[in-house]
């Protein structure tokens, strides 16, 4: 069996936001992680694409993420 990459997107500006809507429209996987714990997750979520259920990990990066 294959193994399945999943992408790590690092940030959850403008530009992490564009890659993680690529990604979901290419049908990759993907996390979108931000070492900024303060921020409002269901905000970065609503910048999201419609439909998209991709991970979104604030704060520090769990070990077993990588």
């Amino acid at each position: 069996m294959e193994e399945q990459n999943i992408f790590l997107i690092a940030g959850g500006g403008v530009s992490g936001i564009a890659a993680a809507g690529l990604l979901y429209e290419a049908g990759e996987p993907a996390v979108l992680y931000d070492g900024n714990e303060s921020l409002n997750e269901e905000e970065l979520r609503a910048r999201l694409p419609e439909g998209a259920d991709i991970p979104v990990v604030l704060g520090e990066l769990p070990d077993g993420l990588l």
